[in-house]
């Protein structure tokens, strides 16, 4: 008898996860982050904070599309964050586009930066190993739509038997061990190796941080981002590597 697909606990559902955005993402601090850029954006339907949400809400529902957000939007979960949202907006999705398309790149960075060292402050010395805050190194490749711009930027993987038709975003990030909330991400141009981006990750973190990686992290390179950054590295050695040292 076939069975059905079993969801995993580990996997929260938007409801579990808008308390704690609005504990750990004030509206104050995104306006800061948006002031910040130097622009000058109107006071719109769709301002930086929802959108945000947004983004956290199309990654964590099975839909991710932007018609699903409108329509979450709509039913007055997210009120909370923009009072009165659900009763002005219509279910045109052209509003929220726009608005995903308006909010720079800096203020996504500088609001994951901003929960990593807000989640900091709250667990203390409990999110401590050793004395220590310890950083998971994970390498990942995203595929993009096959549009002139994405290709000219991220390239193609190519192997013997051509070029692939999908242009690929390479990126690496750093999580917390204890919390599992990313701290930082790089991402980049597919020709450009998880090691340089590594390095790109250790040294936007700063000081004080133990970094653990698996074996594609397991080189010279690592080591020499991480003392210029005064941070500490456990990273695994393929054998060749281990027996050459």
């Amino acid at each position: 008898m076939p069975t059905q697909p079993v969801k995993s606990k580990a996997t929260p559902s938007p409801a579990d996860v808008l308390p704690l955005f609005k504990r750990f993402l004030s509206s104050q601090m995104v306006t800061e982050l948006v002031a910040a850029t130097g622009k000058r954006f109107y006071q719109r339907l769709f301002i930086p904070l929802v959108v945000l949400w947004g983004f956290t809400f199309q990654r964590l529902n099975s839909d991710h599309s932007c018609d699903a957000a409108v329509s979450y939007f709509a039913t007055g979960a997210a009120d909370e964050l923009c009072p009165g949202l659900s009763t002005r907006m219509s279910d045109n999705t052209a509003g929220y586009c726009k608005a995903r398309g308006r909010l720079p790149l800096s203020v996504a960075q500088g609001a994951v930066r901003y929960t990593a060292h807000a989640l900091h402050a709250e667990l203390g010395t409990a999110g401590l190993w050793h004395g220590r805050r310890v950083l998971l190194l994970d390498g990942s490749t995203l595929l993009w739509p096959a549009e002139p711009a994405l290709i000219a930027h991220y390239g193609r993987p190519r192997n013997q038997h051509g070029e692939a038709h999908w242009p690929v975003l390479r990126l690496v990030a750093g999580f917390d061990w204890y919390s599992g909330a990313l701290e930082t991400l790089a991402e980049g141009p597919y020709r450009t190796s998880e090691q340089d981006l590594a390095v790109t990750v250790i040294t936007e973190a700063g000081a004080g941080f133990l970094w653990v990686g698996d074996r594609n992290f397991g080189v010279y390179q690592m080591v020499q981002g991480a003392h210029h950054s005064h941070a500490e590295v456990l990273l695994r050695l393929t054998g060749s590597r281990a027996k050459a040292l």
